[in-house]
């Protein structure tokens, strides 16, 4: 079976990361604007790279993008 898991998550794997988990935790210790900012930028990249990448692929980013968008939302609710 091949991988089929997206460019972005793979490269969290290789430096050892536990993928989503970590890149929901490290997303949790930014600022307002630095996490805002990340939402953009993820949101753009899928976007303009939406031709050409598997359904599965798509999908697995935006699952991560609104996780982070649940998770930036509850933490300005608590203010911070």
């Amino acid at each position: 079976m091949a991988d089929d898991t997206h460019p972005l998550i793979s490269w969290h794997k290789d430096f050892g990361a536990n993928t989503e988990d970590d890149i929901k935790r490290n997303f949790m210790r930014r600022s307002d604007q630095e996490r805002t900012i990340e939402l953009q930028t993820l949101s753009g990249w899928c976007a303009e790279n939406s031709s050409g990448i598997s359904l599965r692929r798509k999908s697995q980013l935006w699952k991560l993008g609104r996780e982070l968008g649940q998770i930036h939302d509850r933490l300005r609710k608590v203010g911070r």
